[in-house]
């Protein structure tokens, strides 16, 4: 006689995100307790610590080390030493201490850094057109990314797959 109509219920971090003011863009972790340590409180909005601390640190170690290179302050090998060395901080992921929140900081930081001084050192190091010079970099900062999201992708999947929520939210995509 009468059909119930079902609606479509929200999951357990729909209702979450639901009840917090909009995010950003790169606010992109779930409003769940279990990812506070990934994200950082400005006013009332969430922001991603990798996003908003690697991405600025790119940006201006490119702007800064292109002047110093430019000025003959630093050497294109310097660069690239220090690029490396930074960049390679990302391995420190595996550990427990990048959960400590100013170590994950200045983890960001230096990756951002080091992909900055990398990406420096790809476009002045070859002899070659700005076309040429453009594709190498756009294909090194592929390279420099997927490790980052595939190490970001590992630990979303292990937080959401020990969470307790896990089959009886019907919002978990897990």
């Amino acid at each position: 006689m009468f059909e119930q109509k079902s609606l479509p219920r929200k999951g357990f971090c729909e209702r979450a995100i639901a009840n917090e003011p909009p995010s950003f863009p790169l606010s992109h972790h779930p409003g769940c307790a279990r990812f506070k340590a990934h994200t950082f409180m400005l006013g009332r909005f969430h922001f991603c610590i990798g996003c908003y601390i690697g991405y600025p640190s790119a940006v201006a170690s490119i702007g800064v080390g292109t002047w110093l290179y430019l000025e003959n302050q630093v050497s294109l090998f310097i660069l690239l030493g220090i690029g490396l060395s930074c960049y390679f901080t990302l391995f420190a992921s595996h550990t427990k201490y990048s959960e400590i929140r100013n170590v994950k900081i200045l983890q960001k930081f230096s990756i951002g850094v080091g992909s900055g001084f990398l990406l420096i050192f790809a476009f002045y190091f070859f002899d070659n057109p700005l076309i040429i010079k453009l594709l190498v970099m756009f294909i090194l900062l592929i390279g420099l990314l997927l490790p980052v999201r595939a190490i970001h992708l590992r630990k979303a999947t292990k937080i959401c797959k020990s969470c307790g929520m896990k089959g009886i939210d019907p919002g978990c995509t897990e």
